[in-house]
């Protein structure tokens, strides 16, 4: 009923998320018995395997439909979505590893799950978002997948809540920027959307250290302008004043990340001409879930730095 090539293409993407799920149910084992008072990556890891199972089942749903697999659409945005997860296998891998030598140091693991977190969600998000797009164009197909907002184990609330307890304004904004998802269809929505989530990155980054004394510091960067970079930024607000020997990898790599996503963003906010792209339509909703996932494990830094 499916075609040989879409088949084998098919078997070796839920290959790869189900060898992932296997390294993340490995690491669940291992971070209980480490980090048992650290709720945060545990279900970090629950929610990755979440997002694995659901790509798995929907995709078994659409492999019995051939006309989805025949569609040039659905094969440009699984091409697009097979490269973004390529390597969900080695990240989770990675992930057990650092477990296993973390020596129950919760800040490292906390920079550490968001990698596989957020590649399954990316697979996750990317099946619906690419499904939803075809059966708009093609409504005579009958195929219904679970949102994977369903995800039990994704509790953004928690989020809105350690927002409120550095500013009331940030809840405001992270509400403006969720009812702008949800009406995007031109391409102002698409720049708006884009440009108020890129300046609630600027804006959280100066709540947390609103007179910049992160210039302070004498592993502080600067960009051209000769303004702190937003790395800087980002690991000063999880560390504030330290000494750079107390900048593990995963907190520059949360900054770092943070950072990239801001440019991704400005590209969509700047955005004139054309329509709304289904890629650009897959691209804003994974910078949403990356904007929502790495503002949380920032703060989950900064609250575990300044309880010691």
């Amino acid at each position: 009923m499916v075609l040989k090539d879409e088949k084998k293409d098919f078997e070796n993407f839920k290959r790869r998320f189900d060898n992932a799920t296997k390294n993340l149910e490995e690491s669940k084992k291992q971070s209980q018995k480490i980090l048992k008072n650290f709720e945060f990556v545990t279900e970090g890891i629950d929610r990755a395997i979440w997002d694995g199972e659901y790509v798995k089942k929907s995709l078994a749903k659409i492999e019995e439909h051939p006309e989805i697999l025949k569609n040039d659409l659905f094969r440009q945005q699984f091409k697009y979505l097979d490269e973004q997860t390529s390597r969900i296998e080695e990240n989770s891998q990675n992930f057990v590893d650092r477990i296993q030598n973390s020596y129950g140091d919760s800040a490292y693991l906390s920079g550490a799950v968001s990698q596989s977190d957020i590649n399954m969600a990316t697979g996750a998000t990317g099946i619906y978002s690419f499904y939803t797009e075809f059966r708009r164009v093609n409504p005579s197909i009958l195929l219904t997948l679970e949102s994977p907002d369903r995800n039990p184990y994704r509790k953004k609330d928690n989020l809105i809540e350690k927002l409120c307890n550095i500013k009331s304004v940030l809840q405001e904004k992270v509400n403006a920027i969720s009812i702008g998802m949800a009406n995007i269809i031109t391409l102002k929505q698409l720049n708006d959307t884009a440009h108020q989530i890129r300046e609630f990155i600027s804006y959280f980054l100066q709540v947390c250290d609103p007179n910049c004394e992160v210039k302070t510091m004498n592993w502080v960067e600067y960009s051209s302008p000769g303004t702190p970079t937003q790395k800087s930024r980002g690991i000063f607000a999880i560390l504030g004043h330290t000494t750079s020997q107390s900048i593990t990898p995963p907190i520059e790599d949360i900054a770092k990340k943070y950072r990239d996503l801001y440019r991704k963003l400005s590209g969509l906010a700047h955005k004139r001409e054309g329509l709304v792209t289904p890629k650009e339509m897959m691209d804003i909703k994974t910078y949403y879930e990356l904007f929502l996932d790495y503002t949380e494990i920032i703060l989950n830094l900064r609250e575990l730095h300044f309880q010691v």
